[in-house]
């Protein structure tokens, strides 16, 4: 329904004007983001590399929506949430998470590495231009686009065969990966002090922003590039002020580059985005994730 019947024809008709110019991309990109927010950021990945692949995003809108509206899903936020005690602040933990996000969304598309990224397509596939004609109403056209999308959708045989191989794909090719990152950060994070290490330069950050326990909390945001639940469960202990456990939860959420999901699931994709990339932005992102979650934890505790 939301990749061959149209409805991201339907949705993103009507927002494309607004997408395009606040984040760079057309207005399907907000159903990728819909279909991670309420099922997995994995999916939502699957998604954009389906829609690259075919066509309807070039090389930077792929990359972009890949990083930025991949979003955790809102069931597993209040895992977090719970595992740090918030459930009674998960609407203000939750928005906050969400403000930290729409900042990145708007600046990254316009800072390296993304604004490097050519606007080519896959293979030189012909480009599917959103249709977008204000005539008669966005509705209208949104409907039309859908309805076009509609009547070349496969056939049942053909989704049926596309989605097994997918699935196949995931349990025989992704899930091992992401148990082998899994379990080598978890063991990093525990076992060795190597995230304590690299940690020393955000020790100086937190402090600066006045973040209680800074040296005990400092590897937990480095950590976030390996796994988005072990910087939860590292200051999840006694001994953490609630100011730091809040922006710690919302910060592993809204990092989104995660080794053992969404950055495996993008390195096995078609999407042009490279290991070093990924660490770039992972950086870029918490440091825009900082700057709008602490004045506002600041508020709240």
């Amino acid at each position: 329904l939301v990749l061959d019947f149209g409805l991201m024809d339907f949705f993103g008709t009507m927002i494309s004007k607004f997408m395009k110019t606040l984040f760079l991309v057309p207005g399907r990109a907000a159903v990728d983001t819909l279909s991670s927010w309420l099922g997995d950021a994995t999916l939502g990945i699957m998604i954009t590399n389906t829609q690259y692949k075919q066509g309807f995003y070039n090389k930077k809108e792929s990359c972009i929506i890949a990083v930025c509206f991949s979003l955790v899903s809102l069931p597993f936020s209040t895992v977090i949430a719970d595992q740090l005690g918030f459930m009674n602040k998960f609407v203000p933990f939750y928005l906050t998470v969400c403000a930290a996000s729409l900042v990145c969304a708007i600046i990254l598309p316009r800072i390296y590495p993304l604004c490097k990224i050519k606007n080519e397509t896959f293979n030189n596939v012909p480009y599917q231009e959103e249709q977008v004609s204000e005539e008669g109403g966005l509705v209208k056209q949104g409907l039309l686009n859908a309805i076009t999308r509609a009547e070349n959708a496969p056939t049942l045989n053909t989704i049926l065969v596309n989605g097994f191989k997918n699935i196949v794909d995931i349990y025989i090719s992704l899930i091992p990966l992401v148990l082998a990152w899994g379990t080598i950060s978890l063991a990093l994070a525990e076992f060795t002090p190597v995230f304590t290490w690299i940690s020393y330069p955000v020790i100086l950050i937190l402090e600066l922003l006045k973040i209680p326990n800074a040296a005990e909390a400092a590897p937990a945001v480095l950590v976030g590039f390996t796994d988005m639940f072990i910087p939860s469960v590292m200051v999840s202990g006694e001994g953490f002020a609630e100011i730091t456990k809040f922006v710690i939860g919302a910060l592993s959420i809204s990092q989104l580059v995660y080794m053992t999901e969404t950055g495996a699931v993008i390195l096995k994709s078609d999407i042009p985005l490279n290991l070093k990339d990924l660490m770039v932005i992972f950086l870029v992102r918490t440091a825009i994730s900082l700057m709008v979650i602490v004045p506002i934890a600041h508020m709240l505790f």
